[in-house]
């Protein structure tokens, strides 16, 4: 049985249900990315995984626990979660903000032990950090940047690790420093991460289990190779592509063209209406 999965989860917020029964196990070890179009329920699916959002009905179990019934402190033990966007204030440097990391393992006064300095130094070492810990955060390219989130999340000392888009606004060079770093840090320590990842060539390349979402069910789930098909593009995205092996290393690669044909009825719907409510609002204005 995976560590982390979900059990009948339901998610809302307000009136509005996001998420529907929701049953998915997180497979250990292993790169898991949530795949979907905009509204699909990602993002709120992993901020709940976290302990962020409370579940109308159903429930995330960690180790066979119900993760919103454990102690806050508990659950920032064993899993680490990287919010989308992340902020950080004003001058505080790379060290700070990795040395935050080991909040949940504090005692006492909350000062640093060397234990805790030691592991704030690894984490700055394995994610290439090491030579920026003493700039301010702010100061930090965009993939540097996001490197520095990464070592906070690592010095947290969780085996599994939760990533909310982790390469947006990046350029194409930094998002596959990121993307790298992430693989490199599940093959050498074998840690659970689960992203939501938008580019799915990424998803394809980088993770080994996908989940495809719709308006917060899952469609397809299972390895690359058999979720990434031109059905399943066509049922979650509603657009045309072609599917073909990546020359380099085999895995399904995307080819996107254009909107399946269901799709562009209703764009085409949508600008016939649009167009003849502006016919409608010409006529009314030249009649009065």
């Amino acid at each position: 049985m995976s560590r982390l999965r979900t059990s009948e989860l339901t998610l809302s917020y307000g009136n509005t249900q996001i998420v529907h029964e929701l049953n998915v196990h997180i497979p250990d070890g292993q790169i898991t990315a949530l795949v979907g179009a905009n509204g699909s329920g990602k993002s709120t699916i992993l901020k709940s995984m976290a302990r962020i959002l409370n579940p109308a009905q159903g429930g995330v179990y960690l180790d066979g626990k119900l993760i919103h019934r454990q102690p806050t402190k508990d659950v920032a033990k064993q899993l680490a979660i990287l919010p989308q966007n992340p902020t950080s204030p004003d001058g505080l440097t790379v060290r700070e903000l990795v040395s935050f990391g080991r909040y949940p393992h504090l005692k006492g006064f909350g000062n640093l032990s060397t234990e805790d300095r030691a592991i704030v130094d690894w984490a700055l070492q394995a994610t290439g950090m090491s030579i920026f810990t003493d700039r301010a955060v702010d100061q930090l390219s965009g993939g540097q940047r996001q490197r520095a989130w990464i070592a906070m999340a690592l010095a947290q000392g969780t085996e599994v690790l939760l990533l909310d888009e982790p390469t947006t606004f990046l350029d194409m060079a930094h998002q596959m420093e990121v993307m790298t770093l992430l693989e490199k840090l599940n093959r050498e320590q074998h840690r659970t991460i689960v992203m939501v990842v938008h580019d799915l060539n990424h998803a394809s390349k980088y993770a080994e289990h996908l989940v495809a979402l719709k308006e917060g069910k899952v469609l397809y789930e299972g390895k690359p190779e058999d979720v990434m098909t031109s059905h399943m593009l066509q049922d979650v995205f509603g657009i045309d592509a072609d599917i073909i092996p990546d020359p380099r290393s085999g895995k399904p690669l995307c080819l996107p063209y254009g909107l399946s044909t269901a799709e562009e009825k209703k764009v085409t719907e949508v600008t016939t209406n649009l167009d003849h409510h502006a016919h409608d609002e010409r006529l009314t204005a030249i009649a009065n």
